[in-house]
């Protein structure tokens, strides 16, 4: 893995932040949802 693809992991889990610059809370990362599984096994699977 490139440092350039680890980046956008990072930036698909916690490119919502706060003020603070701390990660905001998403739904997404404790929801079962078959959709969102499948985005990130086309945007990430390779990776």
């Amino acid at each position: 893995m490139t440092k350039a693809e680890a980046q956008d992991v990072l930036d698909f889990w916690f490119s919502d932040r706060d003020d603070a610059g701390e990660a905001v809370f998403r739904r997404a990362w404790f929801d079962k949802d078959d959709a969102f599984d499948a985005t990130i096994r086309d945007r990430f699977g390779a990776t």
